[in-house]
């Protein structure tokens, strides 16, 4: 018993170390998308921002968290000196440590880390707890408190906001700590079930389990809308296409890109108010079937966990869905050019 309450405490700590460390990586998570503008090295982090990810997910974990002495960290950088050597030298590898626009970068981290001393006793779970659970409220305290999340632009006399980033932490928070479980027919035995096993998986921090996700929308960048003009859902102007197409840079806050973006937004919006209605109607055609229905038909057998399926649905996971669909085509050339932008807010 002694073994499994440290073994709980332990798993505690990581998952709080993972809190207070989602916003540093969150802050610096940005993807510099202008081709001609960036070196080889840059290059790979350009088109996939998931690596910086795990870059600054590694290094800061181990900056604020493991406390890695001195003489280990020396160690360890003199022996990475050595192998991007040898890696320039062979001029087959593109080292990691190569980030773009680190000064920016860098002065998000900064930033942060001032907010949260200043304003909430340095601590990033003492921050969130401040939203009470709500998703749609830690989006905007993430925006009072950390300037960099700010994602707004003016378009002829209207202010636009989409907010990409700061939904997206809170996106991450959410799935990384929410704790929630996915209820499927084989966990149940009858529809009682299905409702009582709606419940936590695991014990989680409790200040993600947000229960308002749905006022999330979802996270207006590039590949998303890639995906889409590829699937026919959005259509550009004959000139706009010439310069996505062309790869040719569009200004930061023009007009064709908070389009796309806005576009972006009502279409994910749309595709989860369509699939939701189909899973709500499916959920009343097999309420309404008669007993002698088809008995191994899993969705006839429980409607009701059809109708918490549709409830499920929202615009985070739809984007999670669009954007593997697009990772998967954009690896094997399937996919057209996307939209091309200098920006710190994708």
């Amino acid at each position: 018993q002694q073994q499994q309450q440290q073994q709980q405490q332990q798993e505690e700590e990581e998952e709080k170390g993972e809190l207070n460390s989602n916003p540093y990586i969150t802050s610096t998570n940005t993807s510099t998308v202008a081709e001609s503008t960036v070196t080889k090295a840059e290059t790979s982090y350009a088109f996939a921002p998931q690596n910086l990810i795990h870059l600054n997910t590694k290094k800061l974990l181990e900056i604020l968290h493991l406390g890695q002495p001195e003489k280990e960290q020396e160690q360890e950088e003199e022996n990475n000196k050595d192998s991007h050597k040898d890696d320039d030298d062979n001029n087959d590898a593109i080292s990691i440590y190569s980030v773009p626009n680190v000064d920016e970068r860098c002065r998000l981290i900064i930033e942060v880390g001032e907010s949260l001393l200043t304003f909430h006793c340095g601590s990033a779970t003492n921050f969130i707890s401040k939203a009470n659970k709500s998703a749609d409220m830690l989006v905007h305290l993430i925006l009072q408190s950390f300037p960099g999340f700010r994602d707004t632009a003016v378009l002829n006399g209207r202010w636009v906001a989409f907010y990409k980033r700061a939904q997206i932490l809170v996106a991450d928070l959410w799935a990384a700590l929410g704790g929630v479980a996915d209820v499927t027919v084989a966990d149940v035995t009858d529809v009682v079930d299905v409702v009582e096993k709606k419940v936590e998986k695991k014990t989680c921090i409790n200040h993600c389990y947000f229960y308002d996700m749905d006022k999330i929308t979802t996270f207006a960048d590039y590949r998303v809308p890639q995906l889409l003009r590829h699937l026919n859902v959005m259509q550009y102007s004959p000139e706009l296409s010439r310069q996505v197409d062309d790869k040719i840079e569009l200004v930061p806050f023009c007009a064709d890109e908070l389009y796309i973006r806005a576009a972006t937004v009502v279409a994910v919006d749309e595709l989860v108010d369509r699939v939701k209605t189909m899973l709500r109607e499916k959920c009343m055609s097999n309420s309404d079937d008669d007993d002698d229905e088809d008995d191994d038909n899993d969705s006839n057998k429980f409607p009701l966990l059809v109708g918490l399926q549709a409830e499920n649905v929202n615009a985070v996971k739809m984007d999670w869905y669009l954007w593997n669909i697009g990772e998967k085509l954009d690896r094997n050339k399937s996919l057209g050019p996307h939209h091309r932008v200098k920006t710190i807010f994708y």
